[in-house]
């Protein structure tokens, strides 16, 4: 009778326990929790590092995707999906902040993203998707995606902080034009190259760049 009570059912008519729900939406919210700007539990780099890539990258777009294909017969998200959702996510909480007026600070910005992750997983729940967003965590292809994502930041993190050296491209043409970005939309940059919008980079580098500043 219990376990009748503490479950839901999928989109794809499987008895799903309540408390899987639970555990997914406690796992995919730890990150948040773990960076959150207002104080940081863990402050070794390495994980800050990971946990701020999985809230720009990953965690909102898993949960959105999830909620959007709730009652399809979707395996798995793919992972172009899950990307743009979660940057799709950050524009929206950057335009409402900037429309409203209100002064641009990491922990706002940080709470609105937060927000709207649980605003994904919640209608997940409601419309009776999957406890892991469609994400079989027991396929052999998800359990290769994983760890092929780790190695690939590790060895990412390690160049980053042990083999590059500090370089003036890092430091001034990727940081420098991020702050404009985001709060006026625009990469502006007055720099020895006697240019006023910097363009060296990619667009959406400046815009992950200066969201994991954020």
């Amino acid at each position: 009778m219990s376990a009748e009570i503490g479950s839901l059912r999928s989109g794809r008519g499987e008895r799903r326990p309540l408390w899987a729900s639970i555990g997914a939406a406690a796992a995919l919210n730890l990150p948040f929790i773990v960076c959150h700007p207002a104080g940081t539990l863990v402050d070794l780099p390495l994980l800050r590092s990971l946990a701020v890539g999985l809230v720009l990258f990953l965690l909102p777009g898993v949960a959105w995707v999830g909620a959007i294909t709730a009652r399809r017969r979707a395996v798995c998200p793919r992972p172009l999906w899950v990307v743009c959702a979660s940057t799709a996510v950050l524009l929206l909480v950057l335009t409402i902040v900037r429309l409203v007026g209100i002064p641009l600070c990491g922990g706002l910005v940080f709470n609105g993203v937060w927000l709207l992750t649980n605003v994904g997983v919640a209608l997940n729940f409601a419309r009776g998707g999957s406890p892991t967003w469609g994400i079989e965590m027991r396929d052999r292809s998800t359990q290769l995606a994983i760890a092929l994502f780790l190695a690939a930041f590790g060895m990412f993190f390690h160049s980053a902080t042990r083999v590059v050296p500090p370089m003036e491209d890092h430091d001034f043409d990727v940081l420098g034009c991020g702050y404009s970005l985001v709060t006026r939309g625009e990469p502006l940059l007055v720099s020895d190259h006697r240019t006023v919008y910097q363009f060296s980079h990619p667009p959406l580098a400046y815009l992950y760049t200066a969201g994991s500043l954020l």
